[in-house]
């Protein structure tokens, strides 16, 4: 079907002209067509913010909320959204285009320094859980200031 001369039941990627077949993960999706071709997972098309990075792979796997939570004042609407950069500056697990405080880690006990683990791509992290981007200062902003969470 894709002229790539490997048989359609056989091909990682049968609408995908691959004729090398790589997998780097051994999932059995073709990395041509792998949303997140280094780590291995049962949905590998799955983009839940629609950024080209697969879920498995994103460190900001979640689309931004325009609306702000309830009780809290007007927020304006955020300006960066669905941005396929993925750093992490202090390696918690949380991209820094979404890390409600960049330069220190508060998610989970992952990140760079004593007692913490740096966030490897393919790790659990529970971005709902009450240790994951605590925000102190009960003000509802979810980026920067001097109340971020370490």
């Amino acid at each position: 079907m894709d002229r790539d001369e490997v048989h359609f039941f056989c091909d990682n990627a049968p609408e995908h002209h691959n004729p090398d077949q790589l997998d780097m993960d051994g999932d059995g999706f073709g990395d041509i067509v792998d949303r997140c071709p280094t780590v291995a997972t049962d949905n590998n098309t799955a983009d839940t913010d629609k950024d080209g990075v697969g879920n498995g792979c994103d460190v900001c796997p979640r689309q931004f909320s325009l609306t702000p939570p309830r009780g809290a004042r007007r927020a304006r609407p955020k300006r960066v959204r669905n941005v396929p950069q993925q750093g992490d500056a202090d390696r918690d697990g949380i991209g820094d285009v979404c890390d409600n405080c960049v330069r220190a880690a508060n998610c989970q006990g992952f990140g760079d320094g004593p007692g913490l683990t740096p966030f490897a791509v393919g790790t659990l992290i529970d971005l709902d859980a009450p240790d994951c981007q605590p925000d102190l200062d009960p003000d509802q902003a979810r980026r920067g200031g001097s109340s971020c969470a370490a």
